[in-house]
């Protein structure tokens, strides 16, 4: 969607906010999804690790 800036400038620049808003909120939340991931991997194995040591 091309709007002139000419006629529109606060349009375009709105959406250009969104879309960088949009950009950063997808990137916090993979980023946030990467990072739980780890954390359970990681617990996952400290408690493979103990119940081993336990045993």
């Amino acid at each position: 969607m091309q709007l002139s800036p000419k006629t529109q400038p606060l349009a375009t620049s709105f959406q250009v906010t969104i879309g960088h808003f949009y950009t950063l909120f997808c990137k916090i939340t993979f980023y946030a999804m990467v990072m739980v991931m780890v954390m359970v991997m990681v617990m996952v194995m400290v408690m493979v690790m103990v119940m081993v040591m336990l045993r």
